[in-house]
């Protein structure tokens, strides 16, 4: 594992899914253990660096110190005790370390200042010091930009029902974002995770002799009907016909969170009122029904003062002929949003086109998604602020760390849609707040297109078990070895499968091969998903990568199997676009 993917995990640049992969890894893997630990104490190096430097204390500066401690009330450090965070991550605590160390030397800053200037501090700090939010190694940098700023605030609400209690600790309440931070404990006060407001949820499985998607959707995994959270004004009339809550587990707290403009508002509405109150409505929590009622309330207009829409309506085609419409770009206190329209021109949508219907794709509902693969747009490009540094990036890779260029985005937000299959593809890409700056810049990166593949190869699983076994494929090299049972971890469960390690190196100009497929030597499918330890490139430009071939719902080992893939990602670089922002003059 490469070192700047584990600063892309320290930075809470990886999705979830990823994190969890490099905390598998770094738990058996002693290296990376201490190349991590060595990240976080460089992080916390760095981040002491903010302080500057501090002048010599005088002499009476201890005694003074605990005189003034006796009377001064610290509600930061009150409020960390009482709620008694922790996280059920095993290497939580390096990264909690270096904010620990942080708000230390924050707090002892802010003493001095208070012992300097007397009893004058800033709202701002204030509030920074006191917001649960910075309190969680895992809410990302918006949310935590926005609580400095002052744009979230303490609610302290309860309800109480069947010895379970709902507390609502903290809101963001941002224009273009709602955040709420909640906890729910049992009667002995242990703190119960995001899956107790679901129903149980049984395994999916897989049906061999179902087209297309194989997983069959088991009952029972939609959340309960009974637990329901509504927006309504300050006479409660209910302002949504559809809203799509996303929950997150942030140790002990769940956060709760939604995109604005993922909000449907009812007919005659077009946008929220500064002021509103989310309702939570929760009828059963792990299993017990009661009723558990809070009403949280909203106030946006100091968010709506400080966001800044900005037309930039600027329109770039690639010598591949897709044309990229970036149509706005909307600064809030906790997010940046990019929105875009990207469609293929008339050449190569009759090129793709024609290629479906040779291979005839859409015919068999099997081969559906390859032909959508084959016809979705995807893009890369960094944001550099005015000295030319790289302050966001977004790219639609399969890969983070080395190959992947992703920086400082905010997944909430994310949206995609397609109205009509040939029409265009509408995306909104968001980041971490840009508010400061006066001036940004987007440089297009590149263009990915996926290509159709017909590799495969047969191998004898007793040879598997013995050695690595070597196959090509139009200039890709791939090395398979082992076949070992595991756990494989679907969703929120673990299912028994098998593993067989991969190596390949990828020819140039290929990101990745996707669409894997596997069966035995009686012709029964099963599912497969290829997981990435490592993507690099080498110094000629050809992608590296390694992982698991991960197999399940197979009830015994195969004496053959027949693996392969179906489509290659190709990342075109010969684009030049750039597209200033101003934010202010």
């Amino acid at each position: 594992m490469k070192s700047k993917q584990l600063q892309a995990y320290l930075n809470d640049e990886l999705l979830p899914s990823e994190s969890v992969q490099v905390e598998r890894h770094v738990e058996e893997c002693s290296f990376c253990k201490s190349v991590l630990e060595e990240l976080v104490q460089g992080q916390e190096v760095e981040e002491l660096h903010i302080l500057g430097e501090i002048s010599p204390l005088p002499d009476t500066f201890t005694d003074e110190i605990t005189r003034r401690l006796a009377n001064l009330p610290l509600p930061a450090l009150e409020q960390r005790d009482q709620q008694k965070i922790t996280v059920n991550k095993s290497l939580s605590w390096k990264k909690r370390s270096v904010d620990i160390l942080k708000k230390t030397a924050i707090a002892v800053a802010g003493l001095a200042a208070v012992i300097t200037f007397g009893s004058m501090v800033s709202p701002t700090f204030a509030h920074y010091v006191k917001s649960l939010f910075h309190t969680i190694d895992r809410t990302d940098v918006g949310i935590k930009k926005a609580a400095e700023d002052g744009f979230s605030q303490a609610v302290n609400l309860k309800a109480v029902d069947q010895a379970i209690t709902l507390e609502v600790k903290e809101v963001l309440s941002d224009s273009m974002r709602l955040a709420i931070l909640y906890q729910i404990t049992d009667k002995d006060g242990k703190p119960l995770s995001k899956d107790a407001l679901h129903a149980p949820t049984p395994v999916p499985t897989y049906d061999k002799n179902s087209q297309g998607d194989n997983v069959k959707k088991p009952e029972g995994m939609e959340e309960q009907e009974s637990n329901k959270v509504y927006i309504k004004d300050k006479d409660g009339k209910d302002l949504t016909l559809h809203a799509n809550w996303r929950k997150s587990q942030l140790g002990d707290y769940i956060l709760q969170e939604i995109a604005v403009s993922q909000i449907r508002l009812v007919d005659g509405l077009e946008q929220l009122p500064d002021q509103f109150d989310v309702q939570f409505d929760y009828r059963q929590i792990a299993g017990t029904k009661g009723k558990w009622q809070v009403s949280v309330p909203i106030d946006l207009a100091k968010a709506k003062a400080v966001t800044k829409d900005v037309e930039v309506d600027k329109k770039y085609t690639s010598p591949q002929g897709i044309q990229l419409h970036l149509q706005k770009a909307d600064f809030g206190p906790s997010v940046t949003r990019l929105v875009w329209e990207i469609q293929m021109m008339a050449d190569l949508q009759k090129k793709i086109q024609g290629i479906i219907d040779e291979k005839n794709l859409m015919k068999d509902p099997a081969t559906e998604l390859l032909a959508q693969q084959l016809s979705d747009l995807r893009f890369a490009y960094e944001i550099l602020d005015d000295q030319g540094s790289v302050v966001a990036a977004f790219d639609d890779y399969t890969y983070s760390g080395d190959m992947g260029l992703a920086k400082n985005r905010v997944l909430t937000n994310y949206e995609k849609w397609q109205i009509m299959p040939s029409g265009p593809q509408n995306e909104v890409h968001a980041f971490t707040p840009m508010l400061d700056k006066k001036k940004v810049t987007l440089k297009l990166y590149s263009i990915v297109m996926s290509e159709l593949a017909d590799f495969s190869t047969s191998l004898k699983v007793e040879d598997l078990q013995k050695k690595a076994l070597e196959a090509e494929y139009q200039g890709s090299t791939f090395v398979f070895n082992g076949f070992q049972s595991k756990k494989i971890q679907r969703g929120m469960h673990q299912v028994d499968g098998y593993g067989i390690q991969l190596q390949a190196t990828l020819p140039k100009d290929i990101v990745s091969v996707t669409e894997w497929f596997v069966r035995d030597e009686n012709g029964e499918n099963y599912p497969i998903t290829f997981v990435t330890e490592d993507a690099s490139r080498d110094a000629q430009g050809h992608v590296k990568i390694s992982g698991d071939l991960e197999i399940w719902e197979m009830k015994q080992a195969p004496k053959q199997l027949t693996l392969g893939f179906r489509l290659m990602d190709k990342e075109y670089r010969d684009v030049n676009w750039e597209v200033p922002i101003q934010l202010s003059n």
